[in-house]
């Protein structure tokens, strides 16, 4: 009888040590394929999207903030690290009785895994980062701009404010002006230097062996006397003979054989893109916001000023096809995600303020966030 009892019992520890050992093989290979390399894989991306897009989230509530002539704040991210913690384990609960078919296993598998991630912020400010900020746009960014590819005329609109005796909204670089401002001439200008552009007949190159990031614009000489050039170099007073153009810093004309430039300053383009928000009748009827307006007192709208080029909209409800959005004072404020020319001259901020704020982080306080998941 003893003998009968004995045997079943054997069988079943080899069964219930088999499955242990394949159980805990199966956990061995999910942890392992869990952790590590895969965890790289699978975390790399949605902070690369986080980061990026917490960054434009940040600068065009920054752009909204000057709308109200709030103070605009840059957080930089400068670190995120995260650890991760592995657990597995292996409960077993088995039965055997007298007589075959009777035995029984209960094994309980866990396999867990956390992740403990933090951020750390920093406040972009000092003198470094005033200075940067306030300083006029080298001429040198225009050339890397238009080198790249970017539109001439979204360059020279953004970035211009004055083109010898041409005028691109100069009061739009600070708080929204009174006044309306003067812009049209300038834009006729920008679209045909354009159209040269397009017709590969325009270039904005640096100064060989200069090292103050001095620029010229050239002309190429087959299209030196062609209608649309020769309207260009008329509109900003130029010898319609030349076909090369220093471009020298300054508030006014110096000569026909040279094009001065005013470049805003990246607080200036900033507050620029601001007028192009759209802010609710209440805020206007609040004075919260400034109302510009005509010479014969009716209200200016900025519409024609960004036409084609920079656009902020307005929702009372979080918009579903909103290429980038954030919320503010009750409203949320957005870039169409249809509207490519404001998807456009947004990515071609950020590079602008790539170039300018540079390696300007300050070295107290500094924020740092645990996340909790």
């Amino acid at each position: 009888m003893l003998r009968e009892m004995i045997l079943p019992a054997a069988s079943a520890r080899r069964r219930i040590t088999a499955g242990l050992v394949a159980l805990a093989a199966v956990l061995l290979v999910t942890g392992c394929n869990v952790m590590g390399p895969r965890a790289m894989r699978t975390a790399a991306q949605p902070y690369n999207e986080s980061v990026s897009t917490v960054g434009d989230e940040q600068l065009l509530l920054n752009i909204v903030r000057l709308r109200y002539r709030d103070t605009p704040t840059f957080l930089e991210i400068t670190s995120i690290s995260t650890a991760y913690d592995r657990v597995t384990g292996l409960g077993a609960e088995g039965q055997i009785r007298e007589g075959a078919g009777n035995n029984a296993l209960l094994l309980r598998p866990n396999l867990s895994y956390s992740e403990r991630p933090t951020v750390t912020y920093v406040p972009m400010q000092g003198d470094r980062f005033a200075k940067n900020l306030l300083s006029p746009l080298p001429a040198e960014a225009l050339v890397y701009l238009s080198q790249s590819g970017w539109s001439a005329e979204r360059i020279f609109r953004a970035c211009v404010q004055r083109a010898n005796r041409l005028r691109n909204a100069p009061t739009a670089s600070g708080p929204t002006p009174l006044e309306a401002p003067e812009f049209e001439a300038f834009r006729t200008m920008a679209a045909s230097l354009r159209r040269l552009q397009q017709a590969d007949a325009v270039y904005l190159l640096p100064v060989a062996g200069e090292d103050n990031g001095a620029a010229k614009l050239v002309i190429d000489p087959e299209w030196r006397d062609s209608p649309e050039a020769l309207h260009f170099k008329e509109s900003l007073g130029l010898d319609p003979a030349l076909d090369v153009f220093p471009i020298v810093p300054g508030l006014t004309q110096i000569d026909d054989q040279s094009i001065a430039v005013s470049t805003r300053s990246l607080l200036g383009v900033l507050f620029y893109f601001s007028q192009a928000v759209e802010v609710p009748p209440s805020a206007e009827a609040a004075g919260t916001v400034t109302t510009t307006l005509r010479p014969d007192g009716t209200p200016f709208s900025w519409e024609p000023v960004f036409e084609n080029l920079f656009r902020v909209r307005r929702a009372e409800t979080a918009p579903r096809d909103a290429y980038l959005k954030t919320r503010y004072r009750g409203n949320w404020y957005y870039i169409d995600d249809a509207d490519l020319d404001s998807k456009s001259t947004f990515f071609m901020l950020d590079l602008l303020f790539a170039i300018q704020s540079g390696d300007s982080r300050a070295l107290t306080p500094v924020l740092t966030l645990p996340v909790s998941r």
